[in-house]
């Protein structure tokens, strides 16, 4: 977490990240581990049809696997992080 809150105050003011808000740096922080889902539904998804269409050999279904379970081991963690994020939005 620490590290994704250095990244994320230098990507939000790379000239003075010390002057990022904590609320812009948690909502950032809450959007994109929550996107993250998203894109391992994605590209297992991908992962999916290529092992079916593609002619290139690669292990497609390993790579399927992979994603999938990723977002499988998260999910949980950053739908609670979004369901907390969104209620104590709700209460401001």
């Amino acid at each position: 977490m620490n590290e994704q809150y250095h990244f994320l105050r230098h990507y939000l003011k790379p000239e003075r990240p010390q002057e990022v808000s904590e609320k812009d740096l948690e909502t950032l922080y809450v959007e994109a581990n929550t996107f993250s889902l998203a894109s391992h539904v994605f590209w297992a998804l991908w992962g999916l049809i290529q092992a079916k269409m593609s002619p290139i050999e690669f292990d497609y279904l390993g790579y399927f696997f992979l994603r999938y379970h990723e977002y499988k081991r998260q999910k949980e963690k950053y739908f609670l992080l979004a369901r907390s994020y969104l209620s104590g939005c709700k209460n401001e």
